[in-house]
């Protein structure tokens, strides 16, 4: 009973004391400051559907709505794919635009789209609107007014809500603002990512310094009652983390309302670019843990100079959020209880459901599915499988809704009169074991309707996140997810083998494999495999046998790392006894991956005062 938590917690068990070591290491080894891209995996694999399909959903969605069975919490998100050049650290669908015409087709898709699906939603309205790519900019005023004609024509938005679009610097122009202010717009994303000139020319970026003065300015001038919010990207190709401030400082100089800042991760067209996939590779060269780890703390520092102030937890999503302390209150992040995403994740929340249109957006319908928008061409089609996508269940929204509350900046708790008013049920029937769980490790506090969280790292936040999901589930999402950054690395005479054990897939070829598990090896060389090569993979086979040779209830990863460390224990002995040269890189934990000062400070203290009981 989540009412006798009110008082004295109760006395540990070893089992709570157990469990919590157990999400410890899944924390420290596998995961990287969020599970939230774990829930899209969590549930069925993947079906096609077509456009009709869709309209089916969505209309049993809007039907329970129209009932009081489900809340009304919907967003809308335009994804627009194409550029005129693509950045190579991009991994957000984008499409080279070949030639003009292209964008005339895809407004005719996107409003035909519209038409088709205006009736399913007849009655209930969107909360908030984002156009995101891509470089939704690339369209001419013109365009983007036929397009926004068409959408608040065939669909009702509220007045108080967030519609924003995302602009590259250099196809941003007044007109165009015009046109956003024309249908209520009220927030400008302008995605710049450096002003470090060499930085650009590496990533194949055009813009100028001027550009973006320009865009901030106009932004301004105009007066959108949200204002505009200016992105930045740590760790590009030739940054600096002295080049990476004076961008900051550049930035900053501009007065956007806000500044986001991300970490570039091990995904998009710079991993086989640079890195030959390897994302082991990626962090030996982007060297985080030592440049970048410092950079984090000048950059608030430099912020708050600037009458800056952090928003966001550092690390949540990869990113900081600085907000302009004179404009705040035109930039919120939540306002009048709607939680806002930003135009480049079209992630939906808990107990929100996103409406995705165009080519590579993604859409989230609460409890039903989650599905992805594959290429679409010529004429719409609503009988064309376009879309991709997984069955998910309620529970897989309650875990979203529990995640963003924990993971909030300044007091995380939740309220269990809103979240029985999200999904009609009680927290306590679903989630009761897990709360009286952490209460007894001093982990949450239940005050009326109110489970405070009381974390003091983001690393306990992701370990308490763990106790709602459970061992066995999170096992079922590990293997799901595939995580390319849990590998072993090996390097033979100076050639590099990734090698790592994911749960067999139909169609995939496995080096070896045994009880629903495959064991991939990938030599990272295009020369012709050498005779130890051969050799050397043979006995990764052998090891692999005598390894799980038996059923086990581990995941791909767990058994990843059990190899890891079978191969560290034997590789001494390998190179004594051949001629060749084995070289085992070391596991890529939490804090490499973080880059951004992850620790395991201020770990919570036991009841004896111990605060190490936990490591």
């Amino acid at each position: 009973m989540l009412s006798n938590i009110e008082s004295v917690a109760p006395p540990l068990t070893p089992q709570d004391v157990a469990e919590f070591q157990i999400y410890s290491n899944y924390v420290d080894r596998f995961l990287d400051h969020t599970i939230l891209g774990f829930l899209d995996v969590r549930d069925r694999g993947k079906e096609e559907y077509d456009a009709s399909d869709m309209r089916n959903m969505w209309g049993r969605l809007v039907e329970e709505i129209r009932c009081g069975r489900k809340s009304e919490h919907l967003d809308f998100y335009i994804h627009i794919p194409f550029c005129s050049e693509i950045c190579n650290f991009c991994n957000l669908y984008p499409r080279k635009l070949n030639r003009h015409e292209q964008l005339d087709e895809y407004v005719n898709y996107l409003t035909d789209c519209m038409q088709f699906y205006s009736q399913t939603f007849s009655g209930v309205r969107f909360d908030n609107l984002q156009l995101g790519g891509g470089t939704p900019s690339i369209l001419s005023a013109g365009q983007m007014d036929r397009l926004f004609s068409m959408l608040f024509k065939s669909f009702s938005f509220h007045p108080d809500g967030e519609r924003g679009m995302e602009f590259h610097p250099a196809s941003l122009s007044e007109k165009k603002l015009q046109v956003l202010k024309k249908f209520n717009f009220n927030k400008v994303y302008i995605g710049i990512q450096t002003l470090t000139d060499e930085v650009l020319l590496k990533t194949n970026r055009f813009q100028t310094a001027q550009m973006v003065k320009d865009a901030v300015a106009w932004t301004r001038k105009l007066g959108f009652s949200r204002g505009s919010n200016v992105d930045l990207i740590m760790g590009l190709e030739g940054e600096t983390p002295d080049s990476f401030l004076r961008s900051f400082e550049q930035t900053a100089a501009l007065e956007p309302n806000e500044i986001s800042v991300y970490l570039l991760k091990p995904f998009g067209h710079h991993m086989a670019r640079q890195f030959d996939r390897s994302a082991g590779k990626f962090y030996e060269a982007q060297s985080y843990g030592k440049d970048f780890t410092g950079l984090s703390e000048r950059m608030i520092a430099t912020a708050r100079r600037w009458e800056y102030e952090l928003d966001e937890s550092p690390l949540i999503d990869f990113r900081f959020r600085f907000l302009l302390k004179a404009t705040k209150g035109c930039a919120p992040s939540e306002s009048n209880g709607f939680f806002l995403v930003p135009p480049y994740s079209d992630t939906a929340l808990g107990g929100r459901s996103l409406f995705g249109l165009g080519s590579g957006a993604r859409s989230h319908i609460c409890g039903y599915l989650a599905y992805f928008c594959g290429p679409v061409g010529g004429r719409f089609n609503a009988k064309a499988p376009v879309y991709s996508g997984r069955p998910i269940d309620l529970r897989n929204d309650m875990l979203r809704y529990l995640f963003h509350h924990i993971e909030m900046r300044d007091a995380p708790k939740i309220s269990m009169i809103d979240f029985e008013q999200m999904f009609k049920c009680s927290l306590k029937e679903h989630f009761g074991p897990a709360i009286e769980r952490l209460a007894r490790l001093g982990a949450v506090r239940v005050e009326g309707d109110i489970v405070h969280f009381l974390p003091k790292t983001t690393r306990e936040k992701l370990i308490y996140q763990l106790f709602f999901v459970g061992v066995e589930e999170l096992r079922k999402m590990l293997d799901a997810y595939n995580c390319i950054v849990n590998q072993i690395r090996v390097l033979l005479d100076g050639v590099e083998f990734n090698v790592w054990i994911e749960r067999t897939r139909p169609g995939q070829s496995y080096a070896d494999a045994f009880d629903e598990y495959g064991l991939q090896i990938n030599r990272l060389s295009s020369k012709p495999l050498r005779a130890g090569d051969r050799s050397f993979m043979r006995w990764l086979s052998l090891l692999f046998k005598r390894l799980f040779k038996r059923s086990a209830p581990l995941c791909g990863v767990e058994r990843t790392f059990l190899f890891y460390t079978e191969v560290e224990r034997l590789i001494k002995t390998v190179n004594g006894r051949s001629g060749a040269r084995l070289v085992l890189k070391p596991w890529i934990d939490s804090s490499v991956k973080s880059g951004l000062g992850y620790v395991e400070e201020n770990l919570p203290a036991g009841p004896d005062g111990d605060a190490g009981r936990w490591a």
